[in-house]
């Protein structure tokens, strides 16, 4: 079962279903909102600091819903 995960308890191995609040570009890559994202969690906090974001404030640019 799904559950919306903390981001001070993202685990780096699991899987995350990623709702984007707002654009973020990654290298090549733009996670945009609307568009279905799957990502580790080594990748979400790597989306989040490329967003500008860290720690609590992760969640001011997306949500990350453990599904693994």
């Amino acid at each position: 079962m799904a559950t919306t995960t903390p981001t001070t308890s993202i685990d780096p191995t699991a899987i995350y279903r990623v709702d984007m609040i707002r654009p973020v570009r990654r290298g090549a890559v733009l996670y945009r909102p609307g568009v279905a994202h799957q990502m580790t969690g080594a990748m979400v906090l790597d989306v989040a600091a490329a967003g500008g974001a860290s720690g609590s404030d992760i969640a001011d640019l997306m949500t990350a819903t453990r599904i693994e």
